[in-house]
C-alpha cells in the first residue's frame, strides 16, 4: 500500500497531511468509467465495500413510488394483446 500511497501523492491526488483531492479523485474515476475492465472493478469494489450504503440509496428512489390500480387498466391491457 505504501507505494500506491506515494503514487497517489506523486500524482497529486493525495496530499502529505493524507487528505484527498477531491476533485482530482473524481476525476479518475471519470476517466476509468470509460475502460470496461476498470470499470468493472470500481463497481465490484463499490459492491464489496459499500454494500448497505449502496441499498439504502437505491432504495430512497423508490421509497415515495405509490402504486395505484387505475380504472381501465385491463382494457389497456386487453387492447395491447389484440394488437
Amino acid at each position: 500500500m505504501l507505494g500506491a500511497a506515494k503514487k497517489l501523492m506523486a500524482a497529486g491526488i493525495l496530499r502529505e497531511d493524507g487528505t484527498v483531492d477531491y476533485a482530482a479523485a473524481l476525476e479518475v474515476l471519470a476517466l476509468a468509467s470509460r475502460d470496461e475492465y476498470l470499470k468493472q472493478a470500481v463497481l465490484r469494489f463499490a459492491v464489496e465495500n459499500f454494500r448497505e450504503d449502496l441499498r439504502r440509496m437505491l432504495g430512497l428512489g423508490l421509497a415515495h413510488v405509490v402504486f395505484r390500480w387505475e380504472q381501465g387498466f385491463e382494457e389497456v391491457e386487453v387492447l395491447r394483446g389484440k394488437r
